[in-house]
């Protein structure tokens, strides 16, 4: 999709369908005001001149409250255009819009520009949580993205946890949430809608 340029289309095909899919259940189920659904933007979206009118129309159209939307950004994706991407970025936050580095640690990973960019969090990448207990050298990078992230005003979330000694460990270095299979694997949202339904009124 990258290379054909479908990607665009459906990049922004998947992000109405999601915002629609998180409104329509905050109509549906009680106490999902402050919850927050986060999609994937591709570089190729986010170098577009009208990618903020585009993200925009879409909240309109899907009567979502920016505040429940968090647009998840990968590093390589911030070095085509550094300044431009930045003032992107901040025109959406204005709005309530929250952002995610994805992948954090494996890419473009400037360290004087990652003060510029308004991220709220900082996705710790699979590849140093793996193993995590058994590698001092991830241990260290670990802990040292929290701290950094921390010092930055962002929270942490590793990806790719998979184990109950990954979570246990990740939590003892104090990232702030966890993704990956131990959590739950990837469902049909009917799926996800059952277990909403089970959920104590707010």
């Amino acid at each position: 999709a990258e290379d054909t340029g479908l990607i665009i289309p459906l990049g922004f095909w998947v992000l109405k369908e999601a915002c629609l899919q998180m409104y329509n259940w905050q109509q549906q189920f009680n106490g999902l005001s402050e919850w927050k659904i986060s999609v994937n933007i591709a570089s190729k979206q986010l170098a577009m001149p009208n990618f903020v009118a585009e993200v925009e129309k879409i909240l309109v159209e899907t009567k979502l409250n920016p505040h429940n939307l968090k647009l998840e950004i990968t590093e390589s994706s911030l070095v085509e255009d550094t300044q431009q991407t930045i003032a992107i970025l901040k025109q959406l936050k204005a709005s309530g819009i929250e952002f995610s580095l994805d992948d954090f640690g494996t890419g473009y990973s400037s360290l004087s520009y990652l003060h510029q960019f308004p991220f709220d969090t900082l996705k710790i990448d699979r590849s140093f949580v793996n193993s995590i207990g058994d590698n001092i050298e991830k241990l260290g990078i670990v802990r040292a993205i929290v701290t950094l992230a921390r010092n930055l005003g962002m929270d942490t979330i590793a990806e790719g946890i998979e184990t109950k000694e990954e979570r246990d460990t990740l939590l003892s270095l104090d990232c702030d949430a966890i993704q990956g299979y131990f959590a739950c694997k990837p469902i049909y949202g009917a799926a996800l809608q059952a277990w909403l339904d089970k959920l104590p009124p707010a």
